[in-house]
């Protein structure tokens, strides 16, 4: 059974503004620790929250518009087609990111002295980020501004069926769905079981030739993030893909709808998982927490005694 629009719209309020709290704080944290800031393995989780930001104050707000009202929140052409390619592109940024965490989680843990000479940083680390931000933004300029489209818009359609002009042209679609996403998200769903099973592994060996704790710590960060982002995007994706391959629009169309509705979460909820992973704050956490449950009670008495003067004495009664 589908997800009513009106079921939709308050899910994602439910959740956006945790999401933006969540990202907010992480960035903070990231941006502002010199250490954190520093650390290699934090520079891809920062571009991700960055662009999760993005996401979480455009598509997902358009989205609750569009599920209240039934129609997209400025219904012209320009923003229908400006909506389009900020959520194409900043969902596939998301989605590279994550591809390339992936790939290098397993480089920092197993081949560091790749990344021990500033010229090996800018090809294996820098340079691959820029790739990924770049190149979604200049495929869906083409995609969607360039190639010849004659669509009619309807603003009773999520993006106003502005997207049409990419799953319209058949070999397009196929090359959007595989290069886009069922390609980078397999990637991200196959290297992390392969860094799970490698550490595990590797485990006793890796411990008695590098410090094992900070190679944990990164191990953990990536797994917990690109676990949400699979239990929530792999399923539709897959299903979608079948699609454009010919599979019938009829085999689970029910579950397309809601799967795509919820792949959302893919994104909204990774921050939560990044906070899991910082180790700093969850330590500030804990002391805030004990701070309130251990602080003893003021004793009016004794904050009298300490005010009155050496000689001066109390009539208490």
């Amino acid at each position: 059974m589908a997800v009513s629009d009106s079921a939709r719209a308050s899910l994602y309020l439910i959740t956006i503004i945790p999401s933006l709290i969540a990202t907010l704080i992480n960035l903070y944290y990231l941006l502002f620790d010199r250490t954190l800031r520093a650390a290699l393995n934090n520079h891809v989780i920062i571009l991700v929250l960055l662009f999760v930001l993005i996401f979480d104050s455009t598509t997902v707000v358009c989205s609750i518009r569009f599920y209240r009202t039934g129609i997209v929140l400025a219904p012209n052409p320009a923003f229908c087609m400006i909506e389009t390619f900020i959520d194409s592109t900043v969902t596939v940024i998301i989605t590279y990111l994550m591809a390339w965490a992936s790939i290098e989680r397993h480089i920092l843990i197993f081949y560091s002295h790749w990344f021990a000479t500033k010229s090996k940083r800018f090809v294996f680390h820098y340079f691959p980020l820029f790739i990924c931000l770049i190149y979604p933004i200049i495929i869906y300029s083409f995609m969607l501004f360039i190639q010849p489209c004659t669509i009619q818009l309807d603003y009773h359609r999520t993006q106003c069926g502005f997207y049409d002009c990419v799953t319209s042209n058949k070999n397009l679609a196929i090359f959007d769905v595989l290069a886009h996403n069922f390609i980078p998200i397999t990637i991200v769903f196959t290297l992390n079981i392969a860094l799970f099973i490698r550490v595990l592994c590797h485990r006793h060996r890796v411990q008695q030739r590098i410090d094992w704790r900070n190679y944990k710590k990164m191990a953990i960060q990536i797994l917990l993030i690109a676990t949400v982002f699979i239990l929530f995007l792999f399923p539709p994706i897959i299903l979608y893909t079948a699609y454009s391959f010919g599979l019938s629009w009829t085999i689970g169309a029910d579950y397309i709808s809601d799967g795509v509705y919820f792949g959302f979460y893919a994104f909204m909820l990774i921050p939560f998982a990044s906070l899991t992973s910082l180790p700093k704050l969850r330590k500030k956490c804990k002391n805030i927490i004990f701070f309130w449950q251990r602080h003893p009670a003021v004793n009016p008495e004794a904050v009298l005694l300490a005010r009155i003067k050496p000689n001066q004495t109390i009539n208490k009664y």
